[in-house]
């Protein structure tokens, strides 16, 4: 293999320092501190936000914007979604006592005020949840989880969040577990995350502007003008009772006037293409605010037109809108859950998963296929899983432990009708059997349970039959075949005795 080096004498080589491919693997090359971005001079990242980069401003103005009538009912409309859901505890693989922990800590915790702190990160791009400990019994128990203002904190050079405090306004690293921070879409270049409220300062702010001006618009021209008309060589104490005399008449609608003037009213003839440019402008800076917060429009201005397609593919986006929200707070309380085993039973250990799901009427194919499942006698339904899947409450449901009796293989009318003599000694011939020999019927006799299992009806049953025993005649074919049932029921008690 050639090295790269040089030679310093005849008999001394010196090879070039390289690059360890394999150690560089494992390390960071693209970096802050590599990069000629001075954005982070100063030991923390500035928010990249572009609307509180242009007014030069800190997130204090989310909350202006969070304070218009449009903005708030989107927020509360997508929150509603979110806080719909039911949540649960997933044992998964975890231990009695470590699963029973963790269900009391939840139970114990405000979840309604909880989610809606944590679904306040897309609003802002991240919300900093502070966790507060009690140690409880030798343990370490989350009593709350506390969302805090984002526009307290920063991120450091290295992603870390830090608060601005008095006496650091560089930012105080905050320690670990003790801060939770979900974030929306956030990325290595900006850990701060993709503020929905940034996108809804201009909808707002035009918004604002179009109702100051329609209002002015209404005062000037709701009413119409008032023109009043003087004799020639009037007096100044003549027009001022004219003046006062029409101001009455605004206030009043009546007025008394000399029977030498005259008042007439004017109207504006573009005043309601003024009315309709300001509406069309506050509509479409509400259908932008609707499109920023819920995706779509539709759910919150049906309108005058529209279609059931067109409802139909709206709430599947606020159903999407929904679920990515879910995850965002299954992953929040899960990393809660995370924390508190590792502090009480060790980082090794598996954790149970908190999970969100939606509460709807009964599933028919679930319910059929569990049925069915049921009806085999092998597979029995837990308690809790009635309880998840169903929407039982605790004290509404009652398991039996006890699996029920398979079901009877269906007979044919021409079985009903005519049962073989011979099937209750058989019963009792079969019931004597040693086990070995039971196993041999049954593997013997396999064929057949097949061919009755496949088939669909008793013909289906006969040409089935015809093949295993292509020598036999018809009569004799039908009776091997009601026989064969009958071995078939047979074999179901057999299964019910050895359970």
């Amino acid at each position: 293999m050639n090295k790269k080096g040089l030679w310093i004498n005849p008999t001394q080589f010196v090879e070039f320092a390289g690059i360890n491919k394999k150690s560089s693997l494992a390390n960071m090359i693209a970096t802050r501190d590599k990069s000629i971005d001075f954005t982070s001079l100063l030991g923390y990242l500035p928010n990249p936000d572009y609307v509180l980069k242009r007014l030069g401003r800190d997130q204090d103005i989310y909350e202006e914007i969070k304070a218009d009538g449009k903005v708030s009912s989107s927020i509360t409309n997508r929150k509603a979604g979110t806080l719909a859901l039911k949540h649960a505890i997933n044992r998964g693989k975890a231990k009695t006592e470590i699963s029973g922990f963790i269900e009391d800590i939840i139970d114990n915790l405000d979840m309604v005020k909880i989610i809606q702190e944590i679904l306040d990160a897309p609003l802002h791009g991240f919300k900093p949840m502070e966790i507060n400990w009690k140690h409880i019994n030798s343990k370490w128990v989350p009593v709350d989880l506390v969302g805090k203002p984002p526009r307290w904190f920063i991120f450091d050079n290295d992603g870390l969040l830090c608060m601005k405090t008095r006496l650091n306004l560089v930012g105080e690293l905050m320690p670990q577990n003790k801060f939770i921070v979900p974030k929306n879409n956030a990325t290595y270049e900006n850990p701060y995350g993709d503020a929905l409220l940034s996108k809804c300062f201009w909808p707002v702010t035009f918004k604002k502007a179009g109702l100051k001006f329609w209002v002015v618009l209404a005062e000037k021209f709701g009413i119409p003008h008032l023109v009043g008309k003087h004799q020639p060589g009037a007096s100044s104490e003549e027009i001022d009772a004219l003046l006062d005399a029409m101001e009455t008449m605004i206030q009043d609608a009546v007025a008394a006037i000399p029977n030498n003037a005259s008042i007439e009213t004017l109207e504006s003839s573009t005043k309601t293409a003024s009315v309709d440019l300001y509406k069309a402008l506050i509509d479409e800076c509400k259908s932008e605010i609707s499109l920023v917060l819920l995706g779509q429009t539709l759910t919150t201005e049906i309108g005058s037109t529209g279609s059931y397609a067109a409802a139909q593919v709206h709430s599947d986006i606020r159903d999407d809108i929904v679920d990515s929200d879910k995850r965002l707070v299954e992953w929040t309380i899960n990393q809660l859950i995370k924390l508190v085993v590792e502090l009480n039973y060790g980082p090794d250990k598996d954790r149970p998963v908190f999970e969100l799901y939606k509460e709807e009427d009964v599933d028919k194919d679930l319910a059929e296929r569990d049925k069915t499942l049921s009806d085999t006698g092998q597979v029995r339904f837990t308690k809790k899983y009635y309880q998840r899947y169903y929407g039982f409450e605790e004290d509404e449901i009652i398991v039996d432990e006890t699996f029920p009796e398979p079901a009877m293989p269906v007979q044919f009318a021409s079985q009903q009708n005519d049962i073989d003599p011979s099937q209750s000694a058989l019963e009792n011939m079969l019931d004597s059997i040693e086990p070995s020999l039971q196993e041999f019927a049954s593997d013997f006799l396999k064929p057949v349970f097949n061919v009755i299992e496949m088939s669909q009806s008793y013909d289906d049953m006969l040409s089935g039959m015809a093949k295993i025993y292509p020598h036999l005649d018809s009569s004799a074919l039908e009776s091997k075949l009601e026989k064969a049932m009958l071995l078939g029921e047979t074999r179901g008690r057999l299964n019910i005795k050895e359970s």
